[in-house]
């Protein structure tokens, strides 16, 4: 186990190596659960109209937050923001959904749900940032192979729900993700660093204004645009 340990994560970042050992935590039970949230969702008396309105918001919602994710992220560290979005988009929106029952806590969780966009921006920059170019591919890849995993536990779901019924199933499985997520996210935290440039962009921030951080990025996007 030693040796193949070092042959696929010996030689990235400290980083990237406790962050990829973690991800499982999250893409388990997250693939547990994916693909029957709208039949839990129908099931706690949601109309096809509300379950699609349910999506749209939280499309709408991580449009928002993509926009300031960057800023929040310079401004916190990336460690910082990485730990509490993960906490606020990943476990409290699985324990709103292990405990819903009408369409508002849906709604609620979908909203919350929307701030991982910010840590899609944190994470990859904690993962990167201190690793040399040529890891970052096989990083990426290692990533990658965990997340396409969640189809395999879809099966392990199904089983659940054909023993026990959908409605307790999917209550247990997203509560027990919501305390899965949190533990491997504060672990996660205790053990990385922050990374180099997420330092320096901390201190370059320190003495600005969040509004102007977000204006800044705007300004930085449109020039890209015209570009």
């Amino acid at each position: 186990f030693r040796e193949l340990w070092m042959r696929v994560l010996g030689d990235i970042n400290k980083n990237a190596r406790i962050s990829l050992l973690a991800l499982p935590m999250f893409s388990i039970f997250w693939g547990l659960v994916y693909f029957y949230s709208p039949l839990y969702m129908k099931l706690n008396g949601l109309s096809e109209v509300e379950i699609g309105l349910v999506n749209t918001i939280n499309f709408v919602f991580a449009f928002v937050c993509q926009i300031v994710a960057s800023p929040i992220t310079n401004r916190l560290g990336r460690k910082r923001t990485t730990l509490i979005f993960d906490l606020l988009s990943w476990s409290l929106s699985m324990l709103l959904w292990a405990i819903a029952h009408d369409f508002w806590v849906f709604f609620f969780a979908a909203v919350v749900n929307a701030f991982s966009k910010i840590v899609s921006v944190s994470w990859n920059c904690l993962i990167t940032e201190d690793e040399k170019k040529e890891n970052v591919p096989k990083i990426y890849t290692i990533c990658s192979l965990i997340n396409s995993s969640i189809g395999i536990f879809a099966l392990l779901a199904g089983f659940f729900i054909t023993r026990f019924g959908l409605m307790e199933s999917m209550r247990v499985l997203y509560a027990v993700g919501a305390l899965s997520m949190a533990i491997s996210f504060i672990v996660r935290n205790f053990l990385i660093e922050e990374t180099r440039a997420g330092l320096k962009l901390m201190k370059d921030h320190d003495g600005s204004g969040f509004l102007s951080g977000v204006l800044g990025y705007l300004k930085f996007l449109s020039k890209l645009h015209e570009n």
